[in-house]
């Protein structure tokens, strides 16, 4: 496996494949300003704006790489092949406390295939860099709930707290993972208590970025990237259905809302706008748009969850390897339109090649087996399974009505043993059916 991987790394050098898609250019950018002018800002020259939108997490990677003097962006892939395999170690090395080993050699094994873990060295996204992260975090939970010693949970929130920087996402899975600890000991003083140091060290690991956006804006502010979705993202998708726009009719409308609102403010206090009010327009016009709609909103919602669950992750593959560029249609674009959900995704799916089709079919099973891998968990007093659970959940519904895979990539691996969990329940389900045995409690 560790062969194919190389193997795979040393074609994409070589064959020059693509390392930036979409709009991740600016993490380049970031990072050679604060290389150059020592700023987080996407400004060339003085003064620098204060940039809010991006984290400084990635940026700062990306910095250290270049002071090593691997000024090649090539190199940034080679570097990332290393922290995904640092990761996949941290899973393998530390998890043994917390899975059989059984489970632990198929998820090792999966973790090093599967297309997303594939896709994502290869390009110039947080993904790959905020796995670690998430990892060590969840892993420290596990590790607090078998030896309930506060060093673990201070872990736990400090690594989650450090990949916020990373990775915005994140910033509420504490509170949710919070609640799943004070649930399972209630009436515990002591747990209330690793649960505050928990929170503390999750806002501690975030404080300085806090402390800087505060120096500039005078608030406690973390990032636009939220703002920024909801209104260039969820507010088309919802006119999609509610108005019939196309989704780039309906980012041109949010875009000149944006403008129009952005001048009559900038004109009122008499000089530009800041980027952090920039974003609070996009808030304000996102939130007013979507308030005319709610059970629109709400439907999309729903739709991009399934989504989220299913989604293949071979196309990012392809984009990075730059296969089939003209041949294949956006698949957000493909399946979000008015053919619904099945009807545009099964035709979506009869475009692609065989591989990819594999990938479709084997990304559905895994998001069956995982919703029955839920249902066996709910009945389960484990805590860390549930912890687990939500964190799966929590990754696939953060981008609502957006939903693509990319977003759940970090979870891939979660999301497997939960898929894992299902399918050894519904084998023993099925032997009990047979052979009148009762279910053996593999969970």
């Amino acid at each position: 496996m560790l062969l194919l991987r190389l193997a795979m790394l040393g074609y994409f050098i070589a064959a020059q494949g693509n390392y930036l898609l979409a709009d991740f250019g600016p993490y380049l950018d970031l990072a050679a300003n604060i290389l150059k002018h020592h700023v987080f800002s996407l400004s060339t020259q003085a003064p620098f704006a204060a940039h809010v939108w991006r984290t400084p997490g990635y940026p700062v990677f990306l910095t250290l790489i270049r002071m090593l003097g691997l000024q090649n962006p090539y190199w940034i892939v080679v570097v990332q092949e290393g922290v995904y395999l640092l990761f996949v170690y941290i899973f393998f090395h530390f998890g043994r406390v917390l899975f059989d080993t059984k489970l632990l050699k198929i998820s090792t094994a999966f973790a090093l295939l599967e297309p997303g873990g594939l896709a994502f060295t290869k390009l110039v996204m947080t993904e790959i860099v905020f796995m670690p992260f998430l990892l060590m975090g969840i892993l420290a939970v596990g590790y607090y709930l078998r030896m309930p010693n506060w060093r673990y949970l201070f872990l736990a929130g400090f690594s989650l707290g450090a990949g916020a920087l990373i990775r915005p996402a994140v910033l509420y899975l504490p509170l949710f993972i919070s609640l799943v600890l004070l649930l399972f000991a209630l009436r515990s003083w002591r747990r209330w208590l690793h649960t505050g140091i928990f929170l503390l060290a999750f806002v501690s690991a975030m404080s300085p970025w806090l402390m800087r956006n505060y120096y500039h804006y005078g608030q406690l502010y973390f990032s636009g990237q939220s703002s920024y979705g909801l209104a260039y993202f969820h507010v088309p998708m919802v006119l999609e259905w509610a108005e019939g726009k196309t989704f780039d009719q309906g980012w041109d409308y949010v875009a000149r809302r944006i403008q129009q609102e952005s001048a009559k403010r900038s004109a009122e206090q008499g000089r530009p706008l800041s980027p952090k009010q920039v974003h609070d327009v996009e808030r304000d016009i996102a939130i007013a748009e979507l308030a005319k709609y709610p059970k629109i909103y709400l439907q999309r919602w729903i739709v991009g969850f399934f989504k989220g669950m299913a989604s293949p992750l071979m196309i990012e593959l392809y984009d990075a390897y730059g296969k089939k560029q003209d041949q294949r249609p956006s698949l957000i674009a493909e399946i979000s339109g008015a053919k619904g959900l099945f009807g545009g995704l099964l035709e979506y799916v009869l475009q692609q090649d065989k591989l990819y089709l594999l990938d479709v079919i084997f990304s559905m099973l895994l998001a069956v087996f995982a919703l029955l891998g839920a249902l066996r968990i709910v009945t389960q007093k484990n805590a860390f399974l549930w912890v687990l659970m939500l964190t799966n959940f929590y990754f696939i519904s953060v981008p609502g009505p957006m939903s693509h895979g990319r977003f759940r990539v970090p979870v891939e691996l979660f999301w497997f043993i939960q898929a894992y969990f299902g399918f050894v329940w519904c084998v023993a389900l099925l032997q009990r059916w047979r052979l009148g045995k009762k279910v053996p409690d593999y969970v």
